[in-house]
């Protein structure tokens, strides 16, 4: 696709460039010469769906005097009243501004529209590292019921209001799952039987809800690398970083679509990354260092992983080489043996000059307890190992702080580097890897190569006039310029206005 860049260069004492790139499908240009009518001349339409002289809303737009005389612009957008959702968004608000020959005015988007307070049209309800329902992998749909039995075969599902949910949405009634494919009022149409569950029964008004476990799973996947720790779901990325739900844990739907959906740049997303693991509190380590281990020699310590319970892992010394890791037979080496052969999902490393044994999971309940074996000998307290009760505390996972302070200026700054972050494009980035996408009618997230089998807690802002995609219908309410008109000041001459935009 075409690419178009806008520049602003501003000469004064100092030269300022401002310059943004994008990347479009269509462009188009209106030239109207236009008269002094009171009334004014329509110039261009914007709507989401396709009309005569109709666009779809728009990336850059410049509107031009390119005559010889003064012309009056006139906007047209609509009226929004503050609330818990905020209302209204259909009673037309009118804007005029003046352009003297060769004059411009950039709109670099079309969400535009009056507000009946002070405060924040993009503010609404907020999230504030909101954890997912634990113990559950969805949420009820604001005390929504089916309106019918269903036996295990009707793909017609009739529900109380079908202002709640979108095509594509995932919905659980009891243990299956069903994706919506079409709606029509309050009739889903769904594909029964979803995301590996079973086709089933349900008795009328039975409760319906949103799920949002990894739907690159099957529902009840408790895997490690698919919706679980191995023993239960839980809402996390999965073994290659990765995510994906229909809905962002069930917020940003409203029963009449006002004001429903997520801010654009409101969204981010914090990992379980941090903690996790414990040290053995030794200096100046290297994997040259002598352990002081004897040689030949069978040892077992104990090892409670992510709250499981303690397990013994048996390790024996190298005949010659009792250094960390001087050879492929080093001691780490034969302690990582030991994790891999059990499948245990942790590792033994050198960090900082100490020896650290540290969970691979990413969740709140995170955690390393080392311990003597309950069996054989105990390699702590021998050599140069200190003894398991002077062994450092141990450090449970956590989430990364929401800010980083400066330790020379005590300056904080947001800790951009460790979140998921919404770019306000419907891209997701995260500068220590990991990406994704999200649409902010629906909720849909979608993340790549983010932290492996990681937890997450979720902040953004949803349900206020600047939610969700562009809208324009007297339901969900306009949240984008309407109309562009315009006319020329003088009663005796005409101007020519012209737009030119991309989209």
């Amino acid at each position: 696709m075409p690419n178009i860049t806008a520049n602003l260069t501003l000469t004064a004492d100092q030269k300022y460039n401002y310059t943004k790139s994008y990347t479009y499908k269509d462009g188009f240009i209106v030239r109207q010469e236009v008269d002094s009518t009171d009334t004014f001349t329509k110039l261009m339409v914007f709507d989401v769906t396709k009309g005569a002289q109709t666009i779809q809303g728009f990336k850059t737009l410049v509107i031009t005097n390119a005559g010889q005389t003064a012309a009056e612009i006139q906007i047209g957008n609509y009226s929004w009243t503050a609330g818990s959702p905020d209302t209204d968004g259909t009673t037309l608000s009118y804007h005029t501004f003046l352009l003297t020959p060769g004059e411009f005015f950039f709109i670099p988007n079309p969400r535009f529209i009056d507000y009946s307070a002070a405060s924040s049209a993009g503010g609404g309800s907020t999230l504030d590292n909101q954890a997912p329902a634990l113990g559950n992998t969805y949420v009820a749909v604001d005390s929504q019921l089916l309106a019918e039995a269903l036996d295990a075969t009707e793909t017609d599902v009739d529900v109380d209001d079908g202002d709640y949910f979108e095509v594509g949405d995932y919905i659980r009634i009891e243990d299956e799952t069903m994706e919506v494919t079409a709606i029509a009022t309050n009739t889903l149409t769904v594909i029964r039987g979803s995301q590996g569950s079973t086709a089933a029964t349900h008795a009328d008004n039975t409760a319906l809800r949103f799920p949002f476990s990894n739907i690159d799973h099957d529902y009840d996947d408790t895997s490690k690398n698919g919706n679980g720790d191995g023993t239960t779901l839980m809402v996390k990325t999965n073994g290659n970083g990765d995510y994906h739900a229909m809905n962002l844990l069930g917020y940003g739907r409203t029963a009449t679509k006002k004001a429903s959906g997520f801010v654009p740049g409101s969204i981010s997303f914090k990992y379980y990354t941090e903690g996790g693991y414990q040290n053995f509190g030794m200096k100046n380590q290297s994997l040259a260092s002598e352990t002081g281990l004897a040689k030949s020699t069978a040892y077992t310590l104990s090892v409670n992983l992510d709250g499981a319970g303690a397990t013994d892992y048996s390790f024996t010394t190298d005949s010659s080489d009792v250094t960390w890791g001087n050879t492929s037979n080093g001691v780490l080496y034969k302690i990582q043996t030991a994790f891999d052969d059990a499948r245990a999902d942790m590792t033994i490393t050198i960090v900082n000059g100490d020896i650290q044994v540290k969970s691979n999971t990413n969740n709140s309940s995170t955690a390393i307890a080392l311990a003597d074996g309950g069996a054989g000998t105990t390699p702590f307290g021998v050599g140069a190992l200190p003894t398991a009760a002077n062994l450092t505390s141990a450090v449970v996972s956590s989430l990364p702080d929401d800010t980083m302070t400066d330790k020379k200026t005590g300056i904080t700054s947001p800790n951009r580097a460790d979140m998921l972050y919404d770019n306000g494009d419907g891209t997701l980035s995260r500068p220590t890897g990991g990406s994704g996408t999200i649409n902010y009618k629906t909720g849909e997230i979608t993340m790549k190569s983010c932290p492996k089998n990681a937890q997450f807690v979720v902040s953004a802002a949803y349900d206020s006039a600047h939610a969700g995609g562009l809208k324009s219908d007297s339901t969900a309410g306009y949240n984008m310029i309407k109309f562009i008109t315009g006319r020329s000041v003088s009663n005796k001459l005409d101007t020519i206005v012209e737009i030119r935009g991309y989209n």
